[in-house]
């Protein structure tokens, strides 16, 4: 029993000495956490080369309008070919979207011009044949004196008329791509470029100088048709600078200038039409694609002022901050007050000065660790 009572004292004296020793471990745990929260958030070296920073500058203020439109090939680039007889098509050698060259066979057409052409060629050639040989034969007959020299004159001056025709008819034969082929011609490419439109398939009719049979442009340099609704023509001008993209590169943007507006809405869209011409050396725009356009808008105000990319921006409890880089340990979280907004920049006038360092890459990341370090 004795025995018994000393146990049960060593065990309560041990548990004494574990509690104690407890809590100072608790205690530093505790004073190790406030001293890492306290400890201000600092890029390593590491994570820092991934980050952009971007030194801020002033810009003149500007707004811009969000247009949609559409590519096509420049007028002045394109090429519409309509033929220049009546026939029906044979045969078909290329398609839509096709390169060509100049001179290379577009299509095979039978018409009866030509064979109306070829029926004289072979009556002028026979009568020719038959001139020739009475001029040799009134030869004859002038040295024997049974024949003038004016008979002579006459027959030579019908031989050179009737070759005069002969020469005309193998001119237009050859204008027209006549072939071996009876009453057929061949359509040849005009330039090289790209088939851009096409209304001509086997089979098919078309009418002299009547319809567009194809369109040929080499699009290294394009228009795109900008739609502007009347609430937004007094905000657009000529010369105003546009900025271009695609669903197609959506990562990409087309740098171009307002060339031309309409003057007169279109009929059917209830818009005003107005034009960006672009250079496409790359061949990246192609005609029909959707475009979504933003134009620099008139203001009354020319005065510059600091100016925040967009994408920079962080959104937040319902307000708008940029991180400015002081250095390594000193991350500022800055609220943005814009006065004047575009689809590329904010302008501000207040808490933001040029030659500040705006951090421009991984800024929601950077915002949300330095929160929690305040």
């Amino acid at each position: 029993m004795k025995n018994k009572g000393i146990q049960m004292w060593l065990m309560g004296f041990l548990l004494l000495l574990t509690g104690c020793n407890s809590e100072p471990s608790n205690k530093q745990q505790e004073q190790e956490q406030k001293q890492q929260e306290a400890e201000p958030f600092c890029l390593d070296e590491p994570f820092k080369s991934q980050v952009k920073l971007l030194e801020l500058e002033k810009q003149v203020l500007s707004q811009s309008v969000h247009f949609t439109g559409r590519v096509q090939a420049a007028q002045d680039d394109l090429l519409d070919f309509k033929s220049p007889l009546d026939g029906t098509v044979q045969m078909v050698h290329f398609e839509l979207g096709d390169y060509v060259k100049q001179g290379q066979v577009m299509a095979r057409v039978a018409s009866t011009e030509i064979t109306q052409l070829k029926g004289e060629q072979l009556n002028l050639e026979s009568e020719i044949e038959l001139l020739e040989e009475s001029v040799q034969v009134k030869k004859d007959m002038l040295s024997g004196g049974l024949s003038s020299n004016l008979e002579v004159l006459e027959l030579k001056n019908s031989l050179k008329q009737t070759k005069n025709k002969l020469n005309n008819i193998n001119h237009l034969l050859s204008f027209y791509h006549s072939t071996s082929q009876e009453g057929v011609f061949e359509i040849l490419a005009p330039k090289s470029g790209y088939v851009v439109k096409k209304n001509i398939n086997n089979n098919s009719t078309f009418s002299a100088r009547e319809e567009t049979l194809f369109s040929l442009s080499s699009l290294e340099h394009v228009w795109v048709l900008v739609d502007i609704h009347a609430r937004d023509i007094p905000k657009i001008s000529t010369g105003a600078s546009a900025r271009i993209m695609t669903n197609a590169y959506t990562d990409r943007t087309y740098q171009g200038v307002v060339s031309q507006m309409s003057q007169v809405l279109d009929e059917n869209d209830k818009v005003l039409k107005a034009r960006v011409e672009l250079d496409n050396k790359d061949l990246s725009l192609k005609p029909g694609m959707s475009a979504e356009i933003w134009v620099s808008s008139n203001t009354s105000e020319k005065r510059e002022e600091v100016a925040i990319p967009n994408e920079s921006l962080i959104y937040a409890d319902g307000k708008q901050y940029a991180l400015i880089y002081v250095d390594d340990c000193q991350i500022e979280i800055r609220e943005v007050d814009p006065i004047l907004a575009n689809d590329q920049y904010t302008f501000v006038n207040k808490n933001f000065e040029t030659g500040e360092l705006l951090i421009n890459s991984h800024e929601l990341l950077l915002f949300e660790q330095i929160r929690k370090n305040l």
